[in-house]
């Protein structure tokens, strides 16, 4: 009965059911990854700085895998935002519109946080949830760890590759579902531009070690590819500079791009620079502290002794989540309100937006900062710019628009969710 079923709607033009009852559990899609290593694949090869083109990255004796991927037709190519603090993807199959991947049950970017739990690595939001039971067990920013060797995680010896690896790895099973297991012509990691071969080769590595093929994993450099993003929408005049002003959880790159007006290489980056760490972690640092200095201003020393005990840790991370979510509730009102508490102590704070204004300003002033300088290595003003581009999770700041706005003497170009820029601009590259 079946298969007279599917063959009736095929006829029909019916390609694909969905079923909402009967869900099948994937480990994958709930956040857990095995550790074991997939297959070394090839010698990898490097992008060179300022190219912005895709560069092959497998053995020049490994041809036979690559010319068979190249020639599918009707197959996806997959984009994955590797970030500091969380991580995106984006899905297209030919010139069908690009689509994010939706990596967690809420929303299109997951945490790229790890935990180790027995022999597995639990990752992205039920990583973040458990750090409260086992926080010695948990590593919040692996991509920030991707160089190092012995990093201890509870009980397990891992390397930055293998936190990386199973981050990549539940990218890999939500993809699997997503695509309802076609092939993945093409699979483009992001970078930032200031990584050199070294640790390109190492993000590689961790796809290898996820799962992804080797033979048809390609990078690109995140200013590429959010250049590339907005000028799909806005073209830029071949000669004409633009700069991305990338303002993550972790992490602020600023580069300047010119377009090069050749088909295959819009982009060449003529100038990037970064700080690390300088991203929304810091700020919500700045917010943590202010609302334990409100506490003692208040007298409220019992709590705040509490906070501050070392074995109160799933309180102060649950503080944390408070200020995150107060940050964020300050974009759309004008004050927001951090609950604090320890058992049976309790108290609520209230920050108004101009506060918290004040309380980020050095650091957005040491953001503009580098904007000016990665211009004057371009050897550029402000108003050479055809455009600056605002991407990254942090750049919805109010602060941060009205600064950069300042500085170009125009609005700077936005698109709706600044987080997916990337990713659906390594799409868009050539």
């Amino acid at each position: 009965m079946r298969a007279q079923l599917e063959q009736t709607l095929r006829a029909a033009g019916v390609e694909r059911i969905v079923l909402l009852a009967g869900a099948v559990f994937d480990p994958a899609q709930h956040g857990v990854a095995g550790t074991e290593p997939a297959g070394s694949g090839g010698v990898l090869q490097g992008v060179a700085r300022g190219s912005g083109r895709l560069a092959p990255r497998r053995d020049r004796r490994t041809t036979g895998g690559g010319d068979r991927v190249a020639g599918m037709t009707g197959s996806w190519t997959l984009a994955i935002d590797f970030g500091t603090s969380n991580t995106t993807a984006a899905l297209q199959r030919g010139a069908a519109p690009a689509r994010p991947v939706r990596l967690s049950d809420q929303a299109d970017q997951m945490p790229s946080a790890v935990l180790a739990r027995g022999d597995q690595l639990v990752t992205g939001v039920e990583a973040v949830r458990s750090a409260r039971l086992d926080p010695a067990a948990y590593e919040a920013n692996p991509k920030r760890r991707l160089g190092e060797a012995d990093l201890l995680l509870g009980d397990r010896d891992l390397s930055g590759v293998e936190l990386a690896a199973a981050v990549l790895r539940t990218v890999h099973g939500r993809v699997d579902r997503a695509v309802d297991g076609q092939p993945v012509r093409e699979v483009r990691l992001t970078h930032p531009e200031q990584w050199a071969r070294p640790r390109q080769d190492l993000l590689v590595r961790a796809a290898e070690q996820a799962g992804f093929d080797a033979d048809t994993i390609r990078l690109i450099s995140e200013p590429v590819a959010a250049a590339s993003s907005y000028a799909a929408s806005e073209p830029v005049p071949a000669g004409g500079h633009v700069a991305v002003f990338d303002f993550g959880g972790g992490t602020l790159d600023v580069a300047v791009l010119r377009a090069s007006g050749r088909a295959g290489e819009p982009f060449e980056v003529v100038a990037a620079d970064g700080v690390d760490p300088l991203g929304g972690e810091d700020l919500d640092t700045h917010l943590q502290g202010w609302a334990l200095h409100q506490l003692r201003q208040r007298g409220e020393d019992t709590l705040l002794a509490a906070l501050l005990d070392p074995a109160e840790l799933g309180a102060r991370l649950n503080l944390r989540d408070q200020v995150r979510a107060a940050k964020h509730a300050l974009s759309d009102y004008q004050s927001a309100q951090i609950p604090l508490s320890v058992g049976a102590e309790r108290a609520v704070i209230t920050i108004t937006a101009g506060e918290f204004d004040q309380l980020i300003e050095p650091d957005i002033d040491a953001a503009i900062e580098l904007t000016r300088r990665t211009l004057r290595m371009a050897g550029l003003t402000s108003g050479d710019l055809h455009q600056l581009y605002l991407t990254g999770g942090s750049s919805h700041l109010h602060l941060v628009q009205r600064r950069v706005a300042e500085l170009l003497g125009r609005p700077p170009a936005t698109l709706d969710d600044p987080k997916l820029v990337v990713c659906l601009g390594a799409l868009s590259a050539p």
